[in-house]
Formats: structure tokens, C-alpha cells, sequence
């Protein structure tokens, strides 16, 4: 182990900030023990420092938005509060609040797998939650662009009735 874990003191244990990969890997291996740092860090500080920690070998954009999520709503951060921790404009913020707050449950999974796109699903994100699944198994199987899919989404949204949308 070259690199120890990073962890900081929760409850009655740890929680891993730094070497979610490692652990797994030891865990694999069948190591007795690893090496770890316990950083002296409080809730909204440890995700900040998740999100810090992942930019070289990066964290899909739903796993962002899933920490993202947490800081808005568990810690209590504004969207420009978030930003500048994480040297972001507040747009960026948003976008990826959209993917944790708008998306359906299954396209989460689907964008997690790749099996859809960070752009696309965003545009998926504008359509009801009971709307999403169809059109994107539609953006994937007919494998639309993300300015295709925008086009399918704007038709779904100006349709008139049921009928329309089919």
C-alpha cells in the first residue's frame, strides 16, 4: 500500500473519504489491516474534500451530483456557496443538482452505467419523471446526439395530448 486511506471519525467507526478502491482492493486481497490518515473533518468539509480528492481519476457526473445533493440539502450550502468550494460557477452546481433531484431512479442508474449521457440526460431531466424511462430508452436505442435528444424533448413537451407523444 503505497497511499493510505483517508478517513475521518463517524459515530462508532470511520467513513472513507480518500481510497474507496484501495479498501476494496485490500478487502479482495484479504489484508488483515491498511494503513490510514484520520483527517479531523465535519460533514460538508469531508464531501468537499471527496469531490477534491476524486478530480484526477473522477467521479461520473451523477456521483457529483449525488455529493452535491448532500451538501445543498443535508448541510444546508446555497447553490454559490457550493461553487466556491469547489471552484465551480453556480450553473455547474445546478446542472448537476438537476441529475440527482430531476432524474428518475433508473435513468440515475442508466447515466452511473454510461448506457446514457451526462448532456442528454440533463435534457431528459426537463421531461415528468414518469416520461424519462420512455424517452430514454428511445435517445438509447436509436442513439440520438444530445441536440437530438433537446429535439425529442422539446416534441414531447409541445405535444398536445397522449396521442402526440406516442
Amino acid at each position: 500500500q503505497i497511499t493510505p486511506l483517508v478517513v475521518r471519525e463517524r459515530h462508532r467507526g470511520y467513513e472513507v473519504i480518500d481510497g474507496f478502491k484501495r479498501l476494496r482492493a485490500a478487502r479482495t486481497l484479504g489484508w488483515p489491516a491498511l494503513w490510514v490518515h484520520v483527517a479531523d473533518v465535519r460533514g460538508a468539509q469531508a464531501k468537499v474534500q471527496i469531490l477534491h480528492n476524486n478530480r484526477r481519476e473522477g467521479l461520473t457526473e451523477i456521483e457529483e451530483a449525488w455529493i452535491i445533493h448532500a451538501l445543498h440539502r443535508e448541510d444546508g450550502l446555497t447553490q454559490p456557496e457550493i461553487g466556491r468550494l469547489l471552484g465551480h460557477h453556480k450553473s455547474w452546481v445546478n446542472r448537476r443538482l438537476l441529475l440527482a433531484e430531476a432524474l428518475s431512479e433508473e435513468l440515475q442508474a442508466d447515466l452511473r452505467l454510461g448506457l446514457v449521457g451526462a448532456t442528454a440526460a440533463r435534457e431528459l431531466c426537463r421531461l415528468p419523471r414518469g416520461n424519462q424511462n420512455s424517452a430514454a430508452k428511445a435517445v438509447m436505442h436509436r442513439g440520438l446526439t444530445s441536440r437530438q435528444t433537446a429535439k425529442l424533448v422539446e416534441s414531447l413537451l409541445g405535444a398536445a395530448d397522449e396521442t402526440a407523444q406516442a
